[in-house]
């Protein structure tokens, strides 16, 4: 550790303490009593403490003189705390028959008061000075099978469990979750259904970082490790839900993610024979497509776009260079949803993965919607790499991706406009919306938990409610509306001209029109269902022309706006 400030500087490290400002750190002056400056001379000949806290014995005519005048010492540890740390050393070490055992209990004490659990990388773990990072082949070190780590909704009651506790089994797979991560609670029934299929083979733990009270007081009643920070320092990773698997023998076989695991798969990692499962990496660091000569000199730049499938080994993922020498930027797309790839491509001032926000006039939509639970990923997902002219703008390169997905796919793809309807919130008629009075939070509150990244517990509001919104803009709700999934619903318009934050009670359904209404009519806003032409994502297996679309009667199905006529998606 190394700190500056401004009268001196000093360097504390785990095995040696240095004193580089002598003069200043007595903060004496130079003119004193000679008995004094006869002591502080004696004492500065040991500038170096060992790790273990023991002088070295350098001079016993020093040690000596310490011990006669120790209580001039004692008054110069009177002087700044942090400068006097190691003259008291030095007093210690004179008085030998106690200086030894009282740093060691002081040590010992110290270390206790660490968490076993949850030691930080400069703290070191079982003597190590810093936490190793381990990778795939690496064998489990033996203090980590036996360090005790917290866990909930054990079946046997216990708060604290061991790696060493499941290391008869055949595998033992860590997935690292949180409760704010939705991709991880989809994929855990998958998970425990693959535990229960293979009984006592293998064992599935759930990993948080998240705290023991927080797991015992959220809705999920699954076993897992909780605070699980040193797990997640042995197995760093950016993204969850994140995979590793422990083999028989006590190395790391493979980390991936859930996805790419079946039974198949994990049968055949028990029983030694061939499978094929692709090690998660987080971070595309090249291209995707590579040249194969390699060894021969290009004389011109090469440019090219490519439309691909789905990459086995990444999860989404985006990046983008300039090289000036060679004259050209490249970047990549990858693994990206359909949908939003031509988000990408057409860059729209709304959402088009909103269902209330594009038409589909074609069949398959489930090769669309990525938030269907078994939207098939593999299948569906698609990657986009280019190298074009350094001189390129943004709208070039989109416009490229267009293209590019208009003859991967087969389907048009365009911006359009309709006459759709729309739930428009204005305030009542000589109706005043007060401004809100809570200040030490904001935000939107369902179900008690306040909608952030990671959700964060607040309760009920003061009346009861689990549902409300505190010190928040109404065009904050607006949007959160907008983008509640699992049913399918006009598009939420803010026409109330309301630019402060406001207090406002919501309803237990928020996906009920008439509830919302209800609710909000109670309150001074007015919610109507009328007409707005809006900017409408367009895919369809042909093109039409705008007379066709405008006869065309649309029905807002959980994918969109379909023909009603044609009735594809029912």
């Amino acid at each position: 550790m190394q700190k500056t400030c401004n009268r001196e500087s000093y360097v504390l490290y785990p095995r040696k303490f240095t004193v580089l400002n002598l003069e200043l750190f007595f903060g004496l002056q130079s003119k004193t009593n000679q008995k004094i400056n006869t002591l502080k001379s004696s004492i500065l000949k040991i500038e170096n403490v060992g790790h273990d806290y023991a002088l070295q014995e350098h001079d016993q005519d020093t040690i000596s003189y310490i011990k006669i005048h120790w209580k001039l010492a004692l008054c110069i540890l009177l002087s700044p705390m942090l400068h006097a740390f190691n003259l008291l050393l030095c007093l210690l070490k004179a008085i030998k028959g106690i200086a030894i055992p009282y740093i060691m209990t002081i040590a010992v004490f110290h270390s206790l008061c660490l968490s076993a659990q949850t030691p930080r990388k400069d703290s070191g773990v079982n003597g190590l000075a810093t936490i190793k990072p381990l990778k795939i082949g690496d064998t489990i070190p033996e203090f980590l099978w036996n360090m005790p780590l917290e866990v909930v909704n054990h079946s046997s009651g216990k708060k604290t469990i061991t790696l060493n506790d499941y290391r008869d089994k055949k595998l033992i797979i860590l997935d690292f979750w949180a409760t704010w991560c939705g991709s991880c609670l989809m994929s855990m029934p998958k998970m425990h259904e693959l535990e229960k299929q293979f009984q006592d083979r293998i064992a599935v733990i759930p990993v948080t970082q998240e705290s023991t009270e927080k797991i015992k007081n959220s809705k999920h009643r699954f076993k897992s490790i909780t605070n699980g920070h040193i797990l997640n320092d042995f197995f760093p990773h950016q993204s969850i839900p994140y995979i590793v698997i422990i083999n028989q023998y006590g190395t790391i076989e493979k980390t991936t993610v859930p996805s790419y695991l079946n039974a198949d798969v994990l049968q055949n990692m028990i029983t030694g024979s061939d499978y094929y499962l692709p090690e998660f990496q987080e971070k595309l660091d090249t291209t995707l497509l590579t040249f194969t000569f390699k060894d021969r000199q290009q004389h011109l730049p090469t440019y090219y776009s490519s439309v691909m499938g789905f990459t086995d080994g990444f999860g989404i993922d985006q990046g983008h260079i300039v090289d000036s020498n060679k004259h050209i930027q490249s970047g990549f797309y990858l693994n990206y949803p359909l949908i939003r790839m031509y988000q990408t491509a057409f860059v729209p001032n709304f959402n088009i993965t909103l269902p209330s926000r594009r038409v589909f006039l074609f069949d398959d939509a489930a090769s669309i919607d990525f938030m269907l639970p078994d939207y098939n990923h593999q299948k569906y997902d698609l990657s986009f790499e280019y190298s074009v002219p350094i001189n390129w703008s943004s709208l070039q390169i989109h416009k490229r991706l267009q293209h590019d997905l208009q003859d991967f796919t087969g389907r048009v793809a365009s911006i359009r406009k309709f006459n759709v309807p729309c739930l428009v919130v204005r305030p009542k008629i000589d109706k005043e919306i007060l401004p809100a009075k809570i200040k030490d939070w904001h935000g939107i509150v369902i179900s008690g938990y306040l909608q952030t990244r990671i959700p964060k517990e607040i309760g009920p509001s003061t009346l009861g409610e689990q549902n409300y919104m505190r010190r928040y803009k109404l065009k904050g709700l607006i949007h959160f509306l907008n983008n509640l999934s699992a049913s399918p619903h006009p598009f939420f318009i803010d026409e109330s001209g309301i630019t402060y934050p406001i207090d406002l009670d919501l309803p237990d359904n928020l996906r009920d029109f008439q509830e919302l209404k209800q609710c909000f009519g109670k309150q001074g806003l007015d919610l109507i269902l009328e007409h707005r032409e809006l900017d409408m994502f367009v895919l369809a297996d042909r093109i039409y022309s705008d007379e066709q679309l405008e006869k065309m009667e649309l029905m807002l199905s959980s994918f969109g706006y379909t023909n009603k006529k044609e009735n594809r998606h029912d």
